[in-house]
């Protein structure tokens, strides 16, 4: 019996390492959701001449002032978020791994983990209505159009990978604009003594 309670010891420590990981990373969404979209949202009035902005290599203040204005721009943005969060994705290992390098963050990527669910509602703010989508209902993502072409507005995340300390947490995030462009993002948010932050946002891909 003594045997087996040892063997036992292990498992329920991982168990709850694992159900601690889930709760801060609940507590973590759910008080820097609207942040967290702030840092990787793009006005989709932008990218509806991604082409353009592809042909000069980069989107700056000239394609910004070319692109159409919204008829209200004191109008709340409506934000599909997912609500699935999935592991870290293969393809964003290679940049996870070299951030947390750079940053001297003690965080190691796991090679896999379960997905998780958002259960929490999603309070809109002063910039923001949010709303979840799930991926089997990406029907529900935003819809913007330039008078020829439509395109759907989302933004996803995958799990928070964290120290030992906790005091920093990894993760990555995607604004997508279906079916013309993506773009890629690693967050790292970072404890305080106020709760967590948004500590660092870095760019790692576009399509």
């Amino acid at each position: 019996m003594f045997c087996i309670f040892i063997c036992l010891v292990p498992i329920l420590l991982c168990c709850e390492k694992k159900n601690n990981d889930s709760v801060v990373e609940h507590q973590i969404f759910a008080s820097l959701l609207p942040e967290m979209v702030d840092a990787i949202y793009k006005d989709p009035e932008i990218y509806l001449n991604f082409q353009e902005a592809l042909r000069r290599e980069k989107i700056d203040s000239t394609q910004i002032d070319k692109a159409p204005s919204r008829a209200d721009r004191r109008k709340k943005i409506v934000v599909a978020v997912s609500e699935i969060l999935y592991p870290p994705d293969q393809n964003d290992i290679e940049s996870l791994q070299l951030i947390i390098k750079s940053n001297n963050l003690k965080i190691q990527i796991p090679k896999s983990k379960i997905a998780h669910k958002l259960v929490f509602p999603v309070y809109n703010n002063k910039k923001y209505i949010f709303k979840y989508f799930s991926k089997s209902h990406e029907e529900e993502s935003e819809v913007y159009t330039d008078g020829i072409n439509d395109w759907r507005i989302s933004v996803s995340f995958s799990r928070i990978q964290f120290d030992e300390k906790k005091d920093f947490g990894i993760l990555t995030g995607t604004y997508d604009c279906r079916p013309q462009c993506g773009v890629g993002y690693v967050i790292i948010v970072r404890k305080t003594s106020n709760g967590w932050k948004v500590f660092k946002v870095f760019d790692t891909w576009v399509s």
